[in-house]
């Protein structure tokens, strides 16, 4: 078996459609268990993509940041709150 690396550039227009297909809720529930049984104060996603999981951790912490290391992946998660934004 080959082991490569994705580019997450060159499939960024089309990753989050994932997310309809599949709705995940075992790991959204999960993920949210987590995060309140912490108290989670401040969140980091890291290697957030599109920020899907972001918008819904918001509902947790006032705190959430995301990063990842495609930009072009991160401009959905950009564009879905106005809370989540990048410094250059």
């Amino acid at each position: 078996m080959v082991h490569g690396r994705v580019d997450y550039d060159q499939i960024a227009t089309s990753y989050n459609l994932r997310y309809g297909a599949l709705q995940y809720e075992g790991a959204a529930s999960t993920l949210l268990s987590l995060a309140r049984a912490g108290p989670a104060e401040w969140i980091l996603d890291a290697g957030c993509g599109t920020g899907h999981w972001l918008a819904q951790l918001q509902a947790v912490s006032p705190y959430v940041y995301g990063l990842d290391a495609s930009l072009r992946i991160l401009t959905p998660a950009l564009s879905r709150s106005p809370r989540l934004y990048r410094s250059t």
